[in-house]
């Protein structure tokens, strides 16, 4: 009985791509595939930003959301077959999903603030807590990608006549996924999320503004920040 072949990987392209990119890129699929965890039907598709600067994303037919590298053409034709291998395997260029990190930045946020809610309950007797927005913000990556303003929720705490705030100041930041400015009654502070996107539990810390070190944002902590003892 012969042998079955093994399966293949097959790649589409979105219409707008051009036809010498769609040739290039097609003449690297090889690479491509053999970097991807596994076979199955795939699609280039890409993102044009304001600048005219396109880059092309890999995704899986079956699960649009799976998208596994990011680049340019000038970036593709500058790498080596290995390198295109290390950067899928190692989700060295993750795609930028603005409108979903957004929603999920939301999120994160009010899980955030129901902890703190819970806190303040819990260990501050007597704390008030006020939710706000920053009207229609947004960040230069946002501009870039097209993305519409979001109203983004803020966090006011109230405590024997102290104000603590928790105002997101970025989303897109080096380093973290996203940061937050916490203006207590006598300090400045700032609140990174250090956990990726996609983990489904977030790592705050938490450190004073002009200082370097990052310590884990907990219950005693915030207690600490809107006494003015942080």
């Amino acid at each position: 009985m012969a042998q079955q072949a093994p399966a293949k990987s097959t790649f589409t392209f979105d219409e707008r791509i051009d036809d010498e990119a769609r040739d290039y890129i097609r003449s690297r699929n090889d690479a491509f595939a053999s970097a991807l965890p596994l076979t199955g039907h795939f699609h280039w598709a890409f993102v044009e930003e304001t600048t005219g600067r396109r880059h092309y994303q890999l995704r899986r037919n079956s699960a649009p959301a799976a998208c596994y590298v990011e680049l340019t053409l000038d970036e593709m034709q500058a790498l080596e077959d290995s390198e295109i291998d290390k950067i899928i395997k190692h989700n060295e260029r993750p795609c930028i999903d603005v409108n979903a990190r957004l929603d999920r930045r939301i999120e994160r946020l009010n899980d955030l603030y129901a902890d703190v809610k819970q806190w303040c309950e819990t260990g501050l007797l007597g704390c008030q807590i006020e939710r706000g927005i920053i009207s229609r913000h947004q960040e230069p990556m946002m501009r870039l990608r097209r993305a519409a303003p979001r109203d983004i929720p803020t966090l006011t705490i109230l405590y024997q006549g102290m104000s603590t705030r928790f105002v997101p100041r970025a989303l897109f930041v080096i380093g973290a996924n996203g940061i937050i400015d916490v203006f207590g009654p006598k300090k400045h502070f700032s609140l990174f999320d250090l956990a990726p996107d996609s983990a489904p539990i977030r790592d705050w810390k938490i450190t004073h503004y002009s200082d370097k070190i990052l310590s884990p944002f907990t219950q005693p902590v915030l207690t600490l920040v809107v006494k003015g003892r942080g």
